[in-house]
């Protein structure tokens, strides 16, 4: 007994708020308390034994203490005989809990927010804020709203003080074993404090948006510069190259889309120009080739040739022909030799009707001076 009795004046400095707390057997007789007090003579406590003693576990409301004075909750447990079968009450361990854990709960919270603990019927008996002259009082105003309400959990928007205030009511359900005592806890929150927050978040979810928003114009600036704007200007530039004769330079072709076909287009384009480019060459080394053995062939005659455009102008005329005619260059027309030839011979009308008939003229014995000359005139073609 002494030490259960030393045990128990330890047990609201080791295992909770207790103001009071006693071991009592079912004769109702204190075995052992921290206050010595007969239980007997309060009838809250003697409600929360009997109860005990039937196998419950007991809460109270909320009640002030006979012994104390002060604001409590009393409980209750009954006290089984482990080693007996069935495990028996032997007893109640009964105590009461000291408010002032309570109010140290509810003094935790913000001073910003307004909270307020109410029983079921109005009374107010915990707050966090520092004037407590209604606390221990009915109010009536909540009292009736309580009732409205029927217990549930609602959101409200309210006024205190000339403030707009969020006003949020939580009823209490009990935890586990323990069903409640319909409390409700009242808590009065200014709206600039509450939505703060989402005006943040807003604010920053705006910034996001505009920052994407510059993001991804410059992605679609940067995709249009890269997909349009870079090919066509590259398009530009290799068509200048192309204009000053490089033919081998081509366009780079990224894309599939209309840009792409351009560049294709283009490629192809100057790939024809290339090979109509070299087979102009080929043309005109062979040309060039036909024409040295052209006048090779007409240097090594040992008649005098001499070849006149449409516009009867010398083309061609081998040394025999200059000899013969005397004529200094090349270049010149066929005046000069026409003017030497008459008049025995009429070089003019003959070369006329040779291109414009198509036909040849063997003329023997034409007087030139002191000699005598074979003049044979015949048209060119060219396949």
């Amino acid at each position: 007994k002494r030490v259960i009795g030393r045990r128990i004046k330890e047990l609201p400095f080791l295992t909770g708020p207790w103001d009071i707390i006693s071991i009592i057997n079912t004769k109702g007789v204190t075995v052992a308390s921290n206050v010595g007090k007969d239980h007997k003579k309060d009838p809250d406590e003697l409600l929360a034994i009997e109860s005990a003693l039937r196998g419950d576990i007991y809460y109270s409301d909320f009640v002030i203490s006979k012994e104390t004075g002060k604001p409590t909750l009393i409980f209750a447990a009954p006290i089984r005989d482990q080693e007996t079968i069935g495990s028996p009450i032997v007893g109640v361990a009964i105590g009461q809990i000291g408010w002032l854990t309570v109010s140290q709960i509810l003094e935790a919270f913000d001073p910003v927010n307004k909270v307020d603990l109410y029983t079921n019927e109005g009374l107010l008996i915990a707050t966090n804020q520092e004037t407590k002259i209604d606390l221990f009082i009915k109010n009536k105003e909540v009292s009736d709203h309580l009732k409205n309400i029927h217990g549930d959990t609602a959101t409200d928007v309210g006024e205190s003080q000339g403030l707009e205030v969020l006003v949020t009511h939580v009823y209490s359900t009990g935890y586990l074993t323990f069903k409640g005592k319909g409390w409700s806890l009242f808590i009065e929150t200014p709206e600039d404090i509450v939505f703060a927050p989402a005006v943040d978040t807003s604010r920053n979810i705006i910034l996001i948006i505009l920052l994407i928003d510059f993001v991804v114009i410059l992605l679609v600036f940067d995709t249009f510069r890269r997909s349009i704007v870079d090919p066509i200007l590259d398009v530009t530039r290799i068509a200048k190259i192309i204009a000053q004769g490089d033919l081998s330079r081509k366009v780079a072709v990224n894309s599939n889309d209309e840009i792409g076909e351009l560049g294709l287009a283009f490629n192809k384009m100057t790939s024809e120009l290339q090979s109509s480019q070299k087979d102009l060459e080929e043309k005109i080394e062979q040309l060039q080739e036909e024409h040295s053995r052209f006048i090779a062939s007409i240097n090594s005659l040992q008649l005098g040739f001499i070849a006149i455009d449409r516009d009867s102008n010398i083309i061609a005329i081998n040394p025999v022909g200059l000899k013969m005619f005397g004529i200094q260059s090349q270049g010149v027309t066929i005046a000069s030799i026409a003017d030497q030839l008459q008049p025995s011979f009429d070089l003019r009308y003959h070369y006329k009707h040779c291109i414009l008939d198509k036909t040849h003229f063997d003329v023997k014995e034409v007087e030139y001076g002191p000699r005598f000359l074979r003049l044979f005139l015949a048209p060119i073609y060219l396949s």
